[in-house]
């Protein structure tokens, strides 16, 4: 949102922001009060709108990997009285081999420390998240009626996430809008007595 010239460590030479590779090789550059001054921008653009957002997340992870550029986001939600999506839930323990091995191979240690610490970083500021985040339905090959019914069977009590990506044009996404359409995925819905909500409820 901001020009090029607010936020010069934050874009490249042609004013376009930094890709994911470069942020990461770049990161000992990266100007905290550029970025926090950037994210304000784009809340603020968003209500200009006249919408309300109902809640902070951002594309790809990209904040989760750096604590600075996390606690910038965190501070922002605390601001504006907003949930944030957190992947690393209250299952944290029992998925962090997992999220271990999907980030690349990081040690399963180094997951669940960076998992505690986001979690005690918005609890400090008052920011409200879900209980968990389900992450194995957008996998290859789990876009299924079938694994979103086992998903919905075991589901706990309390408020979870899932992430899926449905949409037009891309089979994978068309994938997931068959599934999460199906009827049989209602009536499961219906009958384990899940509610269906959004952000608004953590608000």
């Amino acid at each position: 949102m901001l020009p090029p010239e607010q936020v010069p460590t934050l874009v490249d030479g042609q004013g376009y922001f930094l890709n994911d590779a470069a942020l990461q090789e770049h990161s000992d550059r990266l100007d905290v009060a550029q970025l926090k001054a950037e994210f304000r921008a784009q809340i603020e653009r968003f209500r200009a709108a006249g919408l309300e957002p109902t809640h902070l997340d951002n594309h790809c992870s990209i904040s989760y990997k750096n604590a600075e550029w996390f606690t910038v986001a965190v501070e922002l939600a605390a601001e504006y009285r907003l949930p944030m999506r957190l992947p690393f839930g209250d299952d944290l323990v029992e998925r962090a081999p997992e999220m271990a091995r999907d980030a690349g191979g990081f040690p399963a240690e180094l997951v669940l420390g960076m998992g505690r610490h986001y979690q005690q970083l918005l609890a400090e500021h008052g920011v409200r998240r879900p209980d968990r985040f389900l992450m194995d339905f957008s996998e290859d090959g789990q876009r299924t009626p079938e694994r979103l019914l086992a998903i919905i069977a075991h589901l706990p009590d309390g408020l979870s996430e899932l992430l899926t990506h449905p949409g037009y044009g891309i089979a994978w996404r068309q994938e997931e809008i068959e599934t999460l359409l199906d009827p049989r995925v209602l009536a499961a819905l219906r009958a384990s007595d899940i509610a269906l909500v959004n952000y608004r409820v953590l608000k």
